[in-house]
């Protein structure tokens, strides 16, 4: 059966959230998790970066790390923000919007000695999210029985499995 490489990383999504019972229903969840992981895995490879990007990655981690403010034990302090409507940690760096200030002259200079690693990676996620996710992949994948589909089964649980519900099962009006 072919499915684009999205459609796989979905179905793996919905694989994982059918915690329910029954032996039917758990085996072919169970059978097609183990296959939809190792594909979702080599298609989350094709995003681990360059050495070089890595390299690029791990200078400005040690300088946001030099730049941070300190407590008293000489260690960088994090507070809450908010990047693309998720809160996370950072680095509490003085002025570090300020295009003068030590953080932003570090950054720059980073950006210029890795300017084609950037690139490049920003050429790869363009590429990940334009071509590569919608390449097909052939998975043979087990289906299930209408009738096999726990009652108590959740509308995003079922909306992951759709594709591989056997729909010969009867109407029932």
């Amino acid at each position: 059966m072919k499915f684009k490489k999205r459609q796989i990383i979905k179905l793996y999504q919905g694989h994982a959230q059918c915690k329910l019972k029954g032996r039917t229903f758990t085996y072919v969840i169970g059978k097609n998790k183990e296959k939809l992981k190792k594909e979702v895995e080599d298609i989350q490879s094709f995003l681990d970066p360059s050495p070089e990007f890595k390299l690029f990655q791990d200078e400005l981690e040690a300088s946001r790390i030099k730049c941070a403010n300190k407590d008293a034990n000489g260690k960088p302090i994090t507070k809450p923000t908010i990047v693309n409507g998720r809160q996370q940690m950072a680095y509490d760096i003085p002025n570090s919007e300020d295009i003068k200030s030590p953080f932003r002259k570090a950054v720059s200079d980073l950006e210029k000695k890795f300017e084609k690693a950037i690139k490049d990676h920003e050429d790869k996620m363009k590429e990940y999210e334009s071509k590569f996710l919608d390449t097909e992949i052939d998975i043979d994948l087990l289906h299930v029985d209408f009738d096999d589909i726990p009652e108590d089964i959740g509308q995003d649980a079922m909306d992951g499995i759709l594709p591989l519900i056997d729909r010969n099962a009867p109407d029932k009006k």
